[in-house]
């Protein structure tokens, strides 16, 4: 029941963004990468740039201290909406935040076993299209197992997101990375819908 009444709220989510009119895309105002483990990782850049054109991108370097292949990686993201800007298995966290004055506001938030995934590419739709979008810019868009240092170059050059019809306003997405059932790295990337 929990589950169907999740599927619901996601359906009249994607409902909303599809019906809104606008087709801007979203234009990256600030980054933040924190390793939650600086014994197994730490970010060598976390760096926002600006090309002569005027558009905004970013560039991660997270620098792997532990050499051993790893395969067990989760991956968590989560999107939020705000109105101001303050504030395993290889398992991956994807979080999408409308962010506002008082308040963070999910509107999407997915944990998946990141190797399965990449095997299989099992996963909901908005999780597949977000994680197609940032394989563009990285050196992880392959199978498990990993063994070196993960690169994301240029975030954000190409509008990103671009296909999603959202709201304006400002937004965070968040990815949380864990490995071997601990999380190792938080990036959060904000962002504001035009």
């Amino acid at each position: 029941m929990k589950k169907q009444i999740s599927y619901i709220i996601l359906l009249l989510i994607m409902h909303i963004f599809y019906t809104v009119p606008s087709r801007a895309f979203f234009a990256i105002t600030k980054a933040e990468c924190t390793s939650l483990n600086s014994q197994y990782c730490y970010f060598k850049h976390c760096e926002m740039k600006t090309d002569a054109k005027g558009h905004t991108f970013i560039n991660i370097n997270t620098a792997i201290r532990d050499k051993k292949p790893f395969d067990n990686i989760t991956v968590s993201m989560i999107i939020t909406e705000f109105e101001h800007l303050f504030k395993i298995p290889l398992q991956l966290n994807i979080c999408l935040f409308k962010l506002h004055k008082a308040y963070q506001l999910p509107i999407f938030n997915e944990t998946i076993d990141f190797c399965a995934y990449m095997r299989e590419t099992v996963a909901t739709k908005m999780f597949h299209f977000i994680m197609q979008e940032f394989f563009k810019f990285t050196n992880a868009n392959h199978t498990c197992p990993y063994q070196h240092d993960i690169i994301f170059y240029g975030i954000g050059k190409d509008k990103l997101l671009s296909n999603i019809p959202a709201p304006k306003g400002n937004y965070m997405l968040q990815f949380r990375v864990a490995t071997d059932n601990a999380w190792k790295a938080d990036i959060k990337i904000y962002s504001t819908q035009n």
